[in-house]
């Protein structure tokens, strides 16, 4: 009787241990459009989702996580930080502002190029 009491002892805690380890191992991935994002603390994370490309300058004492599975999702997050209600985050556009010349970008990304009007045809360097 002693050890039967010892082997269902054995048995519940190897079965608590299986348990236990196998809710430890499993992970979820971050930093995708389907999972979202996680902005750091004293960082920026640049965000791409749905169209809308912000970078997250989070200057606070605390992470926050960026939902961006769905257009909605993605913008209840920009709402407040575009109205300045989450403290210490801020948000930008991803264009980098051409200036006149050539312009290299070495940012992976979304750019975009506005060219206002074209003036004078005389002064085009064309082949």
């Amino acid at each position: 009787m002693k050890n039967l009491k010892k082997i269902k002892w054995f048995y519940r805690l190897t079965i608590l241990s299986f348990l236990l380890l196998s809710s430890v191992s499993v992970s979820y991935a971050i930093g995708t459009v389907n999972t979202g994002y996680r902005a750091n603390k004293t960082a920026t994370t640049m965000v791409d989702a749905h169209g809308e490309c912000r970078n997250i300058d989070n200057t606070s004492s605390y992470d926050y996580f960026v939902p961006t599975n769905t257009a909605s999702e993605w913008a209840s997050f920009r709402a407040p930080a575009d109205a300045d209600s989450l403290s210490g985050v801020s948000l930008s556009s991803c264009a980098i502002p051409c200036t006149s010349g050539s312009q290299i970008f070495s940012t992976p990304g979304i750019y975009s190029l506005t060219v206002d009007e074209i003036k004078n045809l005389v002064d085009l360097d064309l082949p």
